[in-house]
């Protein structure tokens, strides 16, 4: 097997039949299997993934729970329950509410990756569209500031990954050797920034100047309508877990500046990065928020 597709979904009922009619559109001269984790959706989604199960019962392999694993407190559900059972050398990740419109999609993701084997995963750009409004809006990077940057694409390297989301999770293709599924399991806030962490910890990515797919903002979204603080505080859990196993010098200073950007809404946090201070520009900059909140 070549490639294994990890979708999960919960309540994707409206979405699901865009997003499972993407990959079987797919053109490539290699085999691929579709691996479907639903958190036990109450909308018909389950109805919606067995009527294509039954079409296609070679290619599509779901786990449809009768209990919400989330609601339980589990994390990290692709690296639970798709990723263990994946036959394909690569796996490629997409949601259950966001979809692929490029039908070549898997077959230039992967040609790129058998072509390169010192690279670790391949991803790309994509559309984000508000489905209440139907506006679209493009995403594609430039990479131009880049020595490696051509007009097909440029590398994604660790140092750039954290100042740039290059690895939207609906692009990404990577392989499957690259990472030990073990340490991923250890995290307790597991999310995508782990996998690529690993992965660009093991070898380079690379980022095609495309448009892959299209990401869908809506309510129902993991992270879409998270207000802004909800997202600091998911940026500084991040950090926090992954220092936890990763302690660099880089590593706490990302997680140094995750925990200044709680500033205004969870002051224990902001007042805590205080132990993670490692120079006297950090040390101003505690300072100044310091004094923006208590002066």
């Amino acid at each position: 097997m070549t490639v294994s597709i990890s979708c999960i979904t919960y309540n994707h009922a409206p979405y699901i039949r865009q997003c499972l009619d993407g990959f079987l559109m797919q053109q490539c001269n290699f085999d691929f299997e579709i691996l479907i984790h639903d958190d036990a959706s109450t909308d018909g989604t389950q109805d919606i993934i067995r009527e294509y199960q039954q079409k296609y019962p070679l290619i599509i392999k779901p786990i449809l729970q009768t209990e919400n694993q989330y609601s339980k407190g589990v994390r990290g559900i692709n690296f639970k329950f798709n990723f263990p059972r994946a036959k394909g050398q690569l796996i490629a990740l997409c949601e259950g509410d966001d979809y692929w419109t490029d039908p070549l999609k898997l077959q230039k993701q992967v040609d790129f990756l058998k072509e390169n084997p010192d690279y670790t995963l391949v991803a790309g750009g994509f559309k984000s569209k508000d489905v209440t409004t139907g506006k679209e809006i493009i995403d594609l990077k430039d990479g131009s500031l880049f020595p490696d940057n051509s007009e097909k694409g440029f590398d994604i390297t660790l140092d750039r990954f954290f100042s740039e989301w290059y690895t939207k999770t609906l692009t990404l293709v990577f392989r499957k050797d690259a990472v030990d599924l073990n340490v991923l399991k250890k995290y307790e806030f597991a999310r995508d920034v782990h996998l690529n962490y690993h992965l660009l910890k093991n070898g380079r990515g690379y980022y095609m100047k495309s448009i892959l797919g299209v990401y869908q903002k809506h309510e129902g979204g993991i992270f879409s309508p998270l207000e802004k603080k909800s997202l600091k505080l998911t940026h500084y859990k991040v950090f926090q877990d992954l220092y936890k196993y990763n302690k660099t010098s880089d590593m706490k200073s990302r997680l140094f500046y995750s925990m200044i950007g709680c500033s205004g809404y969870d002051n224990k946090i902001m007042l805590n990065a205080f132990k993670y201070i490692s120079n006297i520009t950090q040390f101003k900059v505690y300072v100044f928020y310091l004094k923006k909140q208590y002066l």
